[in-house]
């Protein structure tokens, strides 16, 4: 695989959300859906926690892990780290020990290293998917504790699968620095310069170390520019199938944005849609989706979110930097929006007073978020909508004070978040709005690729929920500047 096939491969991966692995038992799940805002969810499972003692204990040490990934998410690693010794001590399980081995590992306090190799040795046996993240973890933490050789011994076996996450292929390229093998540490980290675009100090900072180290500086450089060169190269081909215009646009506070705009002919000003696009899925799934909208006269941009795709910048240059700061950078996401909707509008002639958004996977969440910043929003489509747990009660009670029409598109493969997607549904307008489930393969936007169908059925419905506007067309807007 070229470095460019490497970049554009590990990004999709980065996004992967907890509400994936362990579901929460009905108990902590009924509090997590019903909880309107992070302060009440807080109360709520600490209250829960106190309450359970001795009784439940596993249902306390739950609610003490969820407590502790919602205050890691907003930032608070130290109250984070409290909670999730305690759902620890309450008898916690494996997911409790990595959320607690993880956030030790990241805070790096006098003791945190020491401490998460405790918990991480011996790895269990009885379960392959734990035992390789108990093994991963296990070599991070001996990497930091200046043992490079047995880091290396530990990440060999899993180096394959763990190089797609932007996170663990630096740190696998780290512990082939230190060991002293700069080759395979230069392959390693030039797809993560070219997916940042040169934007991650520590990225860069350990490429440059390289180069002094062998002398080669110039020619990875030049490595650099061809994997950059590769990438886009690959995104413009996309563009060009999608009958697309690539630009860049400033966010509120001056980020620099990256999106697609795919627009219809013709005189009348067209209806606008904006797309979070998140690292988790390509710009090629959402071919089919675009069309369908481009012949029902939508204009859409397709907005690459923050730390992903031409959205890259020294404050959020990969998926990964969002880890602990979920919160704020999903809040800033849902600002961007309206942001992209102007940028939209400088590309095509389209309709501002009302618009559709749309979110996919976890950015769904965002995009209620944002619909409940922005009063033109019209309308929602929801695909393959995947909030992490702490966030799914925000979002339920948003979907209830909004009342807008929202579309819930499901795959097959979304069988798990079918439930969700339900609660979701009857808390919003259940008049105007519809859960529709794709019949072939498929989750996300490819849905709309693998059953022509679902096209169909999503347009027939938003020609209802938000009509197009019967006028004469406004003028030509400039185009946003190339990217």
């Amino acid at each position: 695989m070229t470095s460019a096939g490497a970049a554009a491969a590990l990004v999709l991966c980065a996004w992967s959300t907890a509400s994936a692995a362990q579901p929460p038992t009905p108990a902590v799940g009924q509090i997590l859906i019903q909880s309107g805002s992070p302060a009440e969810l807080r109360a709520r499972l600490a209250e829960t926690s106190r309450s359970g003692g001795a009784a439940d204990r596993a249902s306390a040490g739950e609610a003490q892990y969820f407590l502790g990934t919602s205050y890691e998410r907003a930032g608070a690693e130290d109250t984070a780290i409290t909670c999730y010794r305690r759902a620890v001590d309450l008898g916690g399980g494996y997911r409790e020990r990595l959320a607690l081995a993880d956030a030790l590992l990241r805070r790096r306090a006098d003791g945190d290293v020491a401490a998460a190799l405790t918990l991480l040795e011996p790895a269990p046996l009885d379960d392959e998917g734990a035992h390789e993240s108990y093994q991963s973890r296990s070599a991070w933490a001996h990497l930091l504790a200046g043992r490079p050789d047995t880091a290396l011994a530990l990440f060999r076996p899993l180096e394959d699968r763990l190089s797609q996450e932007p996170e663990w292929r630096f740190r696998i390229a780290r512990a082939y620095l230190q060991a002293g093998d700069l080759r395979r540490a230069i392959s390693l980290l030039v797809p993560l310069a070219a997916a940042s675009r040169r934007q991650d100090r520590e990225v860069m900072e350990a490429i440059d170390r390289i180069g002094a180290l062998s002398g080669r500086g110039k020619a990875i450089e030049s490595q650099i520019d061809r994997a950059i060169t590769e990438l886009d190269e690959a995104d413009g081909q996309v563009v060009r199938v999608l009958g697309g215009q690539r630009g860049a646009f400033p966010a509120g506070d001056g980020f620099e944005l990256g999106g697609v705009v795919v627009a219809p002919a013709g005189k009348s000003r067209a209806r606008a849609a904006v797309v979070l696009r998140g690292a988790d899925r390509g710009l090629a799934e959402y071919d089919s989706l675009a069309f369908a909208l481009r012949r029902a006269g939508v204009a859409v941009m397709l907005m690459d979110v923050r730390g992903f795709g031409r959205s890259v910048g020294t404050s959020c240059p990969l998926p990964d930097t969002w880890r602990g700061r979920e919160e704020q950078l999903g809040r800033r996401t849902a600002r961007d929006a309206r942001d992209a909707l102007r940028a939209l509008a400088q590309a095509a002639a389209v309709d501002t007073a009302r618009y559709l958004l749309i979110g996919v996977g976890p950015t769904a969440s965002m995009a209620v978020e944002a619909a409940e910043l922005d009063r033109h929003v019209g309308a929602l489509l929801l695909i393959s909508p995947d909030p992490a747990p702490v966030e799914r009660g925000q979002m339920r009670a948003r979907l209830a004070m909004l009342q807008l029409p929202a579309y819930f598109q499901l795959g097959p493969e979304d069988y798990a978040g079918a439930d969700l997607s339900t609660e979701l549904y009857r808390a919003g307008n259940r008049g105007a709005s519809r859960i529709a489930e794709a019949h072939l393969a498929g989750t996300g936007p490819a849905q709309f690729r693998y059953d022509p169908a679902v096209g169909a059925r999503f347009i027939s419905w938003l020609e209802g929920a938000m009509p197009p506007e019967r006028g004469p067309r406004g003028p030509r807007r400039r185009s946003p500047r190339g990217g």
